[in-house]
Parts: C-alpha cells; structure tokens; sequence
C-alpha cells in the first residue's frame, strides 16, 4: 500500500507463500485518483527505498551520531 502513497495508481502483488486452499494469486488495488493532495504530499515528501540485496554487513551493530 506505501507505493500508492508514493504516487502510483495501481499496485500488483502476488502471493509470497501458499495459503491453504490457494494455490496461485495475482491482487491488483488500484486507486481512481491521488491518496494525498499535493499541498499534504510536498508536506510530507513520502519516499519508498526497496533494499534488493546487501553484503558484508558488520557482525555487531553500529550507531550513527550526527
């Protein structure tokens, strides 16, 4: 649902894993219009970031200070 806020109309998704009873699934939600008006969006200014893949990670957590 985040890609709607982002801008998108239409948004497809599949299945990640079975259901019981469904074997295979396509849900489309689609909207007719913006979810934000424009004022609401340059307010807010969504962004949406898919991590893909990533390596070498540290083993221990780091903490960033600015």
């Amino acid at each position: 649902m985040k890609l709607l806020f982002s801008g998108l109309k239409s948004v497809t998704n599949r299945l990640d894993k079975p259901v019981p009873g469904i074997e295979d699934v396509f849900i489309t939600v689609a909207a007719d219009g913006p979810l934000m008006s424009e004022e609401l969006h340059r307010e807010v200014n969504p962004l949406v970031i898919k991590v893909a893949s990533v390596s070498d990670l540290p083993t221990t957590p780091s903490l960033w200070m600015n």
